[in-house]
């Protein structure tokens, strides 16, 4: 009997070896998994993160252009300044508000279409006062974090009277 337990000794040192192996192999795959959901839920977080400056912004804006604000203000240049402007492009300003070192927020506006009653200057207004009446736009809101790529547009319609 004793040559017979000399002769698995060696056998049981192989299979716990393999076995090793086999966990080993095992833990670094979940290891690897591990960090491919980091990567993942770090990019959803930039994701909404970026959503969130781009929504935060449109509505600033909206407010802001709902107030009817002087003609100087940027949105309201903007605004009128994409009437004008050839093939219907579209005027972009930043949102130093929403802005931080690592993102740029920035508020597109585009002349959809106009009514009868145009964009113009008032006879009664100041020389370099902006009317703008019965105008459709598209606003799109851009947040890009700098860091990661990540970037979101919010895009609203609107009927400016």
């Amino acid at each position: 009997m004793s040559m017979v337990l000399k002769k698995q000794r060696g056998a049981v040192l192989v299979i716990t070896l393999v076995i090793l192996a086999i966990i080993t192999l095992i833990s670094v795959s979940e290891l690897n998994q591990a960090g491919q959901q980091v990567k993942m839920i770090t990019n959803v977080q930039q994701r909404d993160l970026a959503f969130q400056a781009a929504e935060s912004a449109m509505a600033e804006s909206m407010d802001i252009i709902s107030s009817k604000p002087s003609s100087e203000e940027k949105n309201i240049v903007a605004m009128a300044n994409s009437i004008n402007t050839v093939n219907g492009g579209s005027i972009s300003v930043p949102n130093t508000t929403m802005s931080t070192s690592d993102m740029v927020v920035t508020m597109s506006y585009k002349a959809a279409t106009t009514n009868p009653l145009r964009s113009g200057f008032s006879i009664s207004a100041a020389e370099d006062d902006i009317t703008i009446r019965n105008t459709n736009f598209t606003a799109t809101s851009t947040a890009t974090i700098t860091s990661s790529g990540a970037t979101t547009n919010v895009v609203q319609g609107f009927t400016y009277e």
